[in-house]
C-alpha cells in the first residue's frame, strides 16, 4: 500500500506559510508603521531580522510581551525545514516509485 505524505505535508507547509506572513504583516509590520517605519518594511525579505529587532525594541520599550518576537523565528525555521522535508520526500517518490 502506497502512503503519499507529500500532499498532507505540502498542505501543512502552505498553512504555516500563510500563518507566518499573516502574523508578520498584521502584527509586526503594523507596529513598525505605527512607529514611523517607511516602505519597504514588510516587503524586503532580507530585512526580516532587522525589522524583528526593531519590533522587539518597541515592545520592550512599552513593557509588552515578547511572545510574537520569539515565535516568528521559530515559525520561520520550522517552515524552512518542513519545505526541505517535503522536497526531499517528493524527489524520493519520483525517483523510487512503489509498485502498484
Amino acid at each position: 500500500m502506497k502512503v503519499n505524505l507529500v500532499i498532507p505535508l505540502a498542505g501543512l507547509l502552505a498553512f504555516l506559510v500563510v500563518l507566518f506572513f499573516s502574523l508578520y504583516w498584521l502584527e509586526i509590520c503594523r507596529r513598525l508603521y505605527q512607529h514611523g517605519a517607511k516602505l519597504p518594511t514588510g516587503l524586503a525579505f532580507w530585512r526580516f531580522f532587522h525589522e524583528l529587532k526593531i519590533y522587539k525594541d518597541i515592545r520592550a520599550m512599552h513593557g509588552k510581551s515578547l511572545t510574537v518576537y520569539y515565535l516568528m523565528p521559530l515559525l520561520l525555521w520550522f517552515n524552512f525545514f518542513l519545505l526541505v522535508i517535503v522536497l526531499v520526500r517528493l524527489l524520493w517518490e519520483t525517483g523510487h516509485p512503489l509498485p502498484q
